[in-house]
């Protein structure tokens, strides 16, 4: 994946942006306000350009995902669809939503095709084995906590 001009870096909170220090070699973050509207104009082209970018990397993604399942190169889809999960929490961010809040919505699709008693589910199973999956990655990250937090003491 091609980074875009500048990094990608942590959003800054709402109404900031990061501006040159006059005579240091950091950057320290400055209210909405005291950006020249110049600045800021750069700043949303960025962003934008940032948005776009992404959604040609999915779409290469899915590309990719098709040649790998066409060819039936394993390490291709596998690679693809990891990129294809990758390019969609990054794009979530850029659009404004957290990642918690990504992973909330796709944990509330699976509860609800699973209410809905969708095919996938029927004939595989795959939605139960899903939520499985998370309900067990979440057990997991919690006792990984707690032993940090154990081993810190």
């Amino acid at each position: 994946m091609a980074p875009p001009r500048q990094g990608m870096g942590r959003a800054p909170p709402n109404g900031t942006c990061y501006a040159p220090v006059e005579g240091a070699s950091r950057r320290r973050a400055v209210s909405a306000r005291e950006v020249s509207p110049l600045a800021r104009d750069a700043g949303v082209a960025r962003g934008l350009r940032t948005i776009e970018w992404l959604k040609a990397e999915l779409l290469a993604a899915v590309g990719d995902l098709f040649r790998g399942m066409l060819r039936g190169a394993d390490d291709l889809v596998l690679d693809s669809l990891a990129h294809i999960v990758l390019v969609a929490y990054l794009l979530a961010r850029r659009l404004g939503y957290s990642y918690t809040r990504l992973d909330l919505k796709v944990a509330d699709q699976v509860r609800r095709h699973l209410d809905a008693g969708h095919e996938v589910e029927r004939w595989y199973g795959d939605l139960s084995a899903l939520s499985r999956h998370f309900r067990d990655s979440r057990r997991e990250a919690r006792v990984g906590l707690a032993e940090q937090e154990g081993s810190s003491l």
